[in-house]
């Protein structure tokens, strides 16, 4: 799988990602996943909007933080080697991509759209 090719995040590159989203959903609040140390998130007034992997540069987002991140040199990916057919990804890839994650029903009904930062991304194709 291409997560094995992922460096770990850099801290700034972190921060300057955290910092995107809280300018961009203000409302929105960050906290580590409860009994999932890999994984942080960002949770809106009634959903979660962001799910961050903290050991790679892996994020799933709610489409309304597309804009934002990719002002930061973060873009939308495809994984063509995870097998996924085009940027947006389904609950089900979701699903089989990140089995670990306690995925909540309700989030079938959300876009999610998988976002690296480029240079990141170029080595994993």
């Amino acid at each position: 799988m291409a997560e094995a090719a992922l460096q770990p995040w850099s801290e700034a590159q972190f921060r300057a990602t955290l910092a995107a989203m809280q300018s961009a959903l203000p409302e929105a609040e960050f906290e580590w996943a409860e009994g999932r140390e890999k994984w942080a998130m960002f949770l809106g007034e009634d959903e979660v909007v962001a799910i961050l992997h903290v050991d790679t540069p892996l994020a799933l987002v709610h489409q309304d933080l597309l804009n934002p991140l990719q002002g930061l040199g973060i873009v939308l990916a495809p994984f063509p080697n995870w097998g996924l057919p085009s940027y947006r990804i389904d609950y089900a890839d979701a699903v089989r991509l990140l089995p670990d994650w306690n995925w909540e029903p309700d989030m079938k009904d959300h876009p999610i759209r998988v976002a690296m930062p480029m240079d990141l991304y170029l080595n994993t194709v």
